[in-house]
């Protein structure tokens, strides 16, 4: 989470960097874009997942940015805080606690004991067959419905 804020931080600069592979021993395909870690979990080789990122590189509509992130591993509360200080007006942040004096963050019950948001995509526990994601209205998100 630090490293995407990082980037997002000063996003034309990063994407003028080259990536470099990076030897991983987790078991997926990695690389360094400056001083920015990526991993490319989806994908079965560095070769591979670099050819998208080209790909979706060359996708970015600068002038409408839309940043969506969740509070997971290494995001602490100065990471939430300096997510909600970027200058992009389309951003959420998901949390696994409510965090009211942070306008781009979005709480999302159920995970309040994990430390961290879960799979968003999961279903909930229970016979209604929604995701945690559904509490989320990222149609109005997306159309600028704040």
């Amino acid at each position: 989470m630090r490293d995407f804020i990082r980037l997002t931080e000063n996003p034309r600069r990063y994407m003028d960097l080259p990536l470099v592979e990076l030897e991983n021993p987790g078991g997926y395909p990695a690389a360094l874009l400056g001083d920015v870690r990526v991993n490319f979990f989806h994908y079965a080789s560095f070769a591979e997942g670099a050819a998208r990122w080209e790909e979706r590189k060359r996708k970015i509509n600068w002038t409408r940015l839309v940043l969506i992130a969740a509070d997971r591993g290494s995001c602490d509360y100065e990471t939430l805080m300096r997510f909600d200080r970027l200058p992009c007006p389309y951003k959420v942040i998901f949390t696994h606690r409510s965090c009211p004096e942070i306008s781009s963050a979005v709480y999302i019950k159920g995970f309040e004991n994990c430390g961290q948001v879960g799979i968003l995509t999961d279903f909930k526990p229970g016979l209604l067959m929604r995701r945690y994601l559904d509490d989320f209205d990222y149609v109005g998100f997306l159309n600028g419905v704040k």
